[in-house]
């Protein structure tokens, strides 16, 4: 069998991305591979990394002696051990800096120009005049209001190509640098308000409408409270939105709001029911992605029956081309679930919560009925949050029978280790072809 070259193989493993698991699994394939994988999962090795000290003793191995004398004389004593000098000069595929954590370590790599800046609240000036070199080609700024304004100034000199900001935005601290680096990028098209329950509506207006001048460019917006102003209004071209809040607000800046191009709309437990129903009626059918988390009960929750059957409607009567649903289905409303399955022909993927409410009495059979025979035929990854109880297997085994002849399913639901044997039995008959038993970890589709 020929090999594959790197250029096909880097191809291969970028799907792979995101996968750390599959990624590492081939590392030991052979050197090729292994030349293939590393910078793939260097790129942004704090995605990855479950223990922060191993990391860091990695990228301690690229110091020089006089560098590591440095962080011992700051009480750094773990240094004393002695690092062999790596295969790899890992530290030149990383393209993701976060000064929280390891400070001017990648600097000192003059291989290195830094794509990802994670600013840490104090931060020594010179060290980011003098290092213009490794700053100037920044597309991802996360920082915070409480930034000096003469950092501020010169990353404004620096950074012209930010694309993603993240900011926290701290109660009065009005930083104008801020402001003006905001206004002074080019190509600002991703942008995540991480607001301080504390701060105020006038904090606020600030730095929504330094985003004015970018409106027609972003295609990326993340808001933590209700907006002050009606920013959102501004955003003609966004395509993911994604909305939480601290307290339960009206939310009445979504209510009317067209936004056309809208692909993926992610809330928060606290976002009004009524202005996410206005809001899903108002995107011309782009849809393809839903997330709504599930809320403590309120009457006007999701957890409520008639709240939570206008949910339900309004995506099988405005989500043609829904392909990925996150939804807390109250009992009563299971039936619902068969006029969206009918209408929503593209969907893929379907995550269920069930309400607390329903916690004692939840019509599992019904539900898996009219998945059974109502599921469109691309739909075969499932996830079932059952909060904190478990799904009886009599229901489970009417499921995977009923799915008999369909493409074999991708799985997590709550069930506990001890039912393991039941999915195993399921998945050697081609009914289940991966599944995750396990109640903790539900990402949204992050599908196993």
């Amino acid at each position: 069998m020929p090999e594959l070259n790197k250029d096909v193989l880097h191809l291969i493993f970028q799907e792979f991305q995101d996968n750390r698991y599959t990624l590492i699994s081939c590392l030991l394939v052979n050197k090729t591979w292994c030349d293939v994988i590393v910078p793939i999962l260097w790129k942004n090795p704090l995605k990855f990394a479950r223990r922060d000290q191993l990391l860091f003793n990695v990228i301690i191995s690229h110091s020089s002696d006089k560098q590591k004398n440095k962080l011992k004389d700051q009480g750094f004593d773990f240094l004393t051990n002695s690092y062999q000098k790596p295969l790899f000069n890992y530290t030149s595929f990383c393209k993701d800096l976060n000064l929280y954590e390891f400070e001017d370590l990648f600097i000192n790599n003059n291989n290195t120009k830094v794509t990802h800046f994670y600013m840490p609240q104090h931060i020594n000036y010179d060290l980011i005049t003098g290092a213009k070199h490794y700053f100037s080609e920044i597309e991802f700024l996360s920082c915070n209001t409480r930034m000096n304004d003469n950092i501020a100034a010169s990353l404004i000199e620096i950074c012209k190509s930010i694309k993603e900001l993240d900011l926290y935005i701290y109660p009065d601290r009005n930083n104008y640098g801020i402001v003006k680096l905001i206004e002074s990028q080019k190509n600002l098209v991703n942008v995540n308000f991480r607001v301080s329950i504390h701060t105020s509506n006038s904090d606020k207006k600030i730095f929504e409408k330094s985003l004015i001048k970018h409106a027609s460019n972003i295609q990326y917006f993340r808001i933590i409270q209700q907006p002050a102003t009606n920013i959102l209004s501004f955003l003609v071209n966004l395509n993911v939105l994604k909305l939480s809040d601290f307290t339960c607000n009206a939310w009445d800046c979504l209510e009317n709001l067209s936004l056309p191009s809208l692909q993926m709309l992610k809330a928060g437990r606290n976002v009004s029911n009524n202005a996410l129903v206005s809001l899903i009626k108002n995107t011309n059918g782009s849809l393809i992605e839903i997330k709504i988390d599930y809320p403590p009960s309120s009457p006007s929750s999701p957890n409520d029956e008639y709240y939570n059957r206008r949910i339900i409607q309004a995506v099988y009567q405005n989500c043609p081309k829904l392909k990925y649903l996150k939804l807390l289905l109250r009992t009563c409303n299971i039936l619902e679930l068969n006029y969206l399955l009918t209408n929503c022909q593209h969907l893929n993927g379907l995550y269920i919560v069930r309400s607390e409410i329903d916690r004692f009495y939840y019509n599992w059979v019904t539900l898996f009925n009219v998945l059974v025979e109502s599921s469109p035929i691309g739909l075969f990854k499932f996830k079932f949050e059952s909060r904190s109880s478990y799904i009886d297997l009599e229901s489970l085994k009417l499921f995977f029978d009923g799915w008999r002849g369909r493409h074999p399913m991708i799985l997590h639901v709550d069930l506990g280790s001890r039912n393991v044997g039941l999915l195993e039995l399921y998945k050697s008959q081609g009914i289940i072809k991966r599944y995750h038993p396990n109640s903790y970890c539900f990402e949204d589709f992050e599908w196993v």
